[in-house]
């Protein structure tokens, strides 16, 4: 009886050391995918071209400890080479540059290459958000 005790808790051991280094395995796994996707997007803007955009529209979610708010935006984007288009895009910006996104305001963006519908900010006091 007491041979079966020690298998039990040896195989209870064994079991319990293969979960620890799965789950290991795992989160390493995703920090390296999550830091391929952040290197990508970071390429991608990189790459995107110039264009200017007039915000149409929109909404801030804006914490009262925090110094950022996230904006959700609809902009009419114009580039050289595109008819002007509507997109809608969700920003983090400084607190103290809101008054610079509000309807009818003009700002400075970059457009992705491989998806127009992404417009990234071109400035200073704000960063895109990947939704």
């Amino acid at each position: 009886m007491g041979g079966y005790i020690v298998v039990f808790i040896f195989v209870v051991i064994i079991i319990t050391i293969c979960g620890i280094l799965a789950f290991i395995y795992a989160r390493k796994r995703k920090a390296e995918e999550l830091s391929l996707r952040q290197e990508e997007w970071r390429v991608r803007q990189e790459n995107a071209f110039w264009g200017k955009a007039t915000v149409v529209g929109s909404r801030a979610d804006v914490s009262d400890r925090s110094t950022q708010a996230f904006i959700e935006l609809t902009l009419e984007v114009m580039s050289q080479d595109k008819a002007p288009y509507r997109c809608s895009t969700t920003w983090f910006v400084d607190i103290s540059a809101i008054g610079l996104i509000s309807p009818g305001s003009e700002v400075s963006v970059k457009i992705d290459c491989q998806d127009p519908y992404i417009v990234y900010p071109n400035c200073s006091w704000a960063r895109y958000i990947n939704t």
